[in-house]
């Protein structure tokens, strides 16, 4: 009997780094700076869901609350929506030996950023196992520069 492929990755992992790396050079995401921080979860039956947000203060209002309040400003809510995204959907994944593969996370059927729903993200993984504890790294191309994420498994 053949395994399962969605169990080589289902579980829910932690956002441990982000760090994008543009002509050679490691730097930080713009809209996330010095902070991220962030959960994902693969289910062994092929649906992927996420939230990522910065947890950098300088941008990220400390004053709002949830549900929104009278006197907080919409300029503030926008620095939110700015450094913040999630999405959900089915995944597929394309195991290419015991620890590396390629993964899409789509169509996307649901998002924070309306423009991604129907879209599919394609990733490149790495499974890593370091002090008995499973992390996996995504990588994936944007524009001149690639982004490496790493998670650690929490579930």
């Amino acid at each position: 009997m053949r395994k399962n492929p969605f169990s080589v990755i289902a579980g829910s992992y932690a956002l441990h780094n982000y760090t994008i790396i543009r002509d050679g050079v490691p730097g930080l995401v713009d809209h996330w700076g010095t902070g991220i921080t962030g959960v994902i979860s693969y289910t062994p039956n092929g649906w992927v869901s996420t939230v990522m947000g910065t947890s950098d203060p300088t941008l990220q209002p400390q004053n709002l609350t949830y549900p929104p309040q009278a006197g907080q400003s919409d300029a503030d809510w926008a620095k939110i929506g700015r450094g913040s995204y999630s999405y959900s959907g089915p995944y597929t994944i394309n195991v290419t030996s015991k620890t590396t593969g390629a993964i899409s996370h789509g169509p996307l059927v649901a998002s924070s950023v309306p423009t991604s729903i129907g879209h599919t993200l394609n990733r490149n993984y790495t499974l890593v196992e370091i002090d008995g504890v499973t992390y996996i790294e995504l990588s994936f191309g944007t524009g001149n520069a690639v982004n490496v994420v790493w998670w650690k498994q929490v579930a």
